[in-house]
């Protein structure tokens, strides 16, 4: 992200694998509401079905980035015990 020639075209390919994610969500979203309540909120649709999917997806995303670095040894050693030390709830405070 930090090379401007690269930044357009790493967007434009985040936006397309996200693009039909969003959309499916949103369907999704609107069947099961007229399915619950009989009846469809597009609002609430537009809303609430990119936050259901886009929260897991983005955790996944994420996790799997981390421990794709860790296994091909790009992130640092000095740097690799803060990254666990960090998400450990109630754990060690990072230095």
């Amino acid at each position: 992200m930090f090379n401007f020639a690269q930044r357009r075209d790493l967007l434009r390919s985040a936006l397309a694998s996200v693009r039909n994610l969003v959309l499916v969500a949103i369907l999704l979203d609107a069947i099961f509401q007229f399915l619950i309540f009989r009846i469809v909120h597009p609002g609430a649709a537009l809303i609430f079905g990119p936050v259901l999917i886009g929260l897991p997806y983005a955790t996944s995303r994420a996790l799997s980035n981390r421990i794709g670095q860790l296994r091909r040894g790009n992130v640092s050693p000095s740097s690799r015990g803060r990254i666990f030390r960090s998400r450990i709830p109630g754990g060690i405070p990072p230095i």
